[in-house]
């Protein structure tokens, strides 16, 4: 029996076999789903998104998204995945501005696969899905991630 957890704004939570990871956030937001295939060992982190001009908020950013990743990797190590064998995919959603002159969006999402690069983590296809006001289904057991 699958058993479901809501991952709210900011929360990191690392899963294995029949779990469901749904994302919840209220606030305009970057998720990041990682995957141990072979272990079937899953995580699901929010990072969020800033104005570029709100200069404040941008290294929070960066903040953001390194903290969760790193919470992420170390909270599905201790599940018993293996690094080299992880494959993360970004997806934005959940309120996140998508206007023409939205600042920060591009810079926000470049800044995470960067940092991802920098951590030398395999991005799955590296390619941003972009799906609108949609929360982010990732069932752990088979790696499939879906929206609702």
């Amino acid at each position: 029996m699958k058993r479901f957890v809501d991952v709210y704004t900011g929360e990191v939570m690392a899963g294995r076999e029949e779990v469901v990871l749904k994302s919840n956030i209220n606030h305009p937001g970057l998720v990041i789903v990682a995957y141990d295939p072979s272990r079937k060992i899953g995580g699901l982190a929010h990072a969020m998104f800033s104005s570029v001009s709100d200069k404040t908020k941008d290294p929070a950013l960066l903040r953001d998204v390194d903290m969760a990743i790193n919470e992420m990797m170390q909270d599905m190590s201790l599940l018993g995945a293996a690094r080299e064998d992880i494959e993360v995919s970004l997806v934005s959603g959940e309120n996140v501005p998508r206007q023409e002159k939205a600042e920060g969006y591009a810079e926000s999402v470049n800044s995470a696969m960067d940092l991802l690069k920098e951590k030398h983590i395999r991005v799955k296809n590296n390619l941003l899905a972009d799906e609108g006001k949609s929360h982010v289904l990732f069932d752990v057991e088979s790696g499939s991630i879906s929206y609702t």
